[in-house]
């Protein structure tokens, strides 16, 4: 009976290591990788972000509009920080990566007239299975109290945006040879 169990502890290992293999290389395309993101709000213009994957399950998000005059991409005029936050790879043609950032006060909008938020972006990139290259998804934001934790469950947005349809596109600098010159 001890040798069964010996067994049974093993092989639940190896299985188990085996899993977690597999999902931890389904991000091995993605990891140290940028992708240029175009994202279109319902009746409004494009925005653009670059979003950085590094091989750690972190990335940062840079947006073309975080300094303001947006209201043509967003319907609101915001200014907001750089965002940072986790990806994870929920297949190997779908991610879910999720940043937080500041939003600044604002006293023309209601929402943001008393007190700095935390921002917040939910993406959900996918991918076909023949091209890594390029995407397309979806993109939310939604507003939290600031010394709040937008990952816990329990805690409820001040205020939730609209979800943005969005493309993306490699920048391919991966693999980048510098030219050489030529004496």
């Amino acid at each position: 009976m001890i040798i069964k169990k010996k067994h049974l502890i093993v092989l639940l290992f190896v299985l188990s290591n085996i899993f977690l293999d597999d999902v931890i290389s389904q991000c091995d395309f993605y990891e140290n990788t940028i992708y240029q993101v175009t994202s279109t709000f319902p009746n409004y213009e494009p925005a653009y972000s670059i979003l950085t994957l590094l091989n750690t399950g972190l990335f940062y998000e840079i947006n073309n509009i975080a300094n303001g005059q947006n209201t043509d991409e967003m319907g609101v005029d915001i200014q907001f920080s750089t965002l940072m936050g986790y990806y994870q790879c929920l297949n190997a043609n779908t991610i879910h990566l999720t940043a937080v950032g500041y939003v600044y006060k604002n006293t023309n909008i209601a929402v943001l007239s008393t007190i700095d938020l935390i921002f917040y972006h939910d993406y959900y990139l996918y991918f076909s299975d023949v091209d890594k290259t390029n995407c397309t998804g979806q993109v939310s934001y939604t507003f939290f109290v600031k010394n709040s934790s937008p990952f816990d469950s329990g805690n409820q947005p001040v205020f939730s945006g609209l979800v943005a349809n969005l493309t993306c596109v490699l920048l391919n600098g991966r693999h980048y040879v510098w030219p050489t010159i030529s004496p």
